[in-house]
Formats: structure tokens, sequence, C-alpha cells
């Protein structure tokens, strides 16, 4: 069973379609999902997907976004596997500070997932107009039809979250 718990968390509209443009990119570059092991790396990976979605949809329609990390945190479970957590801290590339707490340490982890997750689709989707694309596909699988308008906000989020990667 898949399990997309963070969508579900972080995405109050366009969860469903947002878990399945995972579940498309996961399939791609072979990323572990939450089984019911609940294993760390599935939670990680789609959970830095999640995020990403979120920033996305905020750039394009003023979307909410989920401002309670510790409960993110704690629906997640993350905090089980903490001694997991340390270990990919001392392999992080990303964090060269010592995080204050926990939480810190986490989000740190989390972007360095996003990171992991960028290359990969920079390495498949080479242009701006196909990360687009990819990301708009949120909206071909929602029966309404909408399509987004392409803003300043939509290309300072490719550059942002894609370039000089």
């Amino acid at each position: 069973m898949r399990n997309n718990k963070p969508f579900d968390i972080l995405l109050d509209s366009y969860s469903r379609e947002s878990f399945n443009l995972y579940m498309v990119v996961s399939s791609l570059f072979d990323y572990p999902f939450i089984g019911e092991d609940e294993d760390l790396e599935g939670k990680l990976y789609s959970s830095a997907f999640a995020y990403l979605c979120s920033n996305y949809l905020n750039t394009l329609l003023d979307f909410y976004e989920h401002d309670d990390f510790d409960l993110f945190i704690e629906e997640m479970g993350l905090i089980e596997h903490m001694q997991e957590l340390l270990k990919l801290k001392g392999e992080s590339l990303t964090i060269d500070w010592e995080p204050e707490d926990y939480t810190e340490m986490i989000w740190a982890i989390i972007k360095d997932y996003q990171l992991k997750i960028a290359k990969d689709i920079n390495s498949v989707f080479h242009s701006q107009k196909l990360k687009l694309r990819l990301f708009s596909s949120i909206f071909k699988m929602d029966e309404n039809g909408f399509q987004p308008m392409l803003s300043l906000e939509t290309i300072d989020f490719f550059d942002s979250k894609f370039e000089n990667i």
C-alpha cells in the first residue's frame, strides 16, 4: 500500500493530484514510496516533493501554506527515526552549520532531498518550459480543466528551485 500522508497534511487542495505527480516522478527516478513499513527515505522524498508542490501552488494560486512544521514532523512520525536522521545530518553536503534543534535539522534534511529531486528533474527535463509542463500537469489531473498562467512568481519558483544546481 502506498501512502500519501505528506500531501494530505501539506496540501488542502490538489493533494491527490500532487501525489499522482509524485508517483510519476518517483517511478521515473526510482524513489521509494511510503509503504506499510513507513521507511524514513520514503517519508523524506515524498515530504520534499510535497513541499515543492506546495511552493509551486503558492506561486500560482496564492495557495495556503502549511505553517506548523512541528505538527508536520509529529504527524509524519519523523521523531521515531532520530538515529537515522542524525546519520543523514552527518552525511549532508548542504548542512555546514549546527542546527539549533531537531526541527531545524529535519527541515535542512528535507531541503537536501529537495535538492536531490531538483537535480534528477533537471537531468531529464532540461528546459524551464519542460519543468513548467511537468508541474502544471497537477492541474491536468483535475477534472475542472484549469490551466495556470505563467507569471513572474512562477518563473522565480523554477529559477530558485531548479537552476544553479
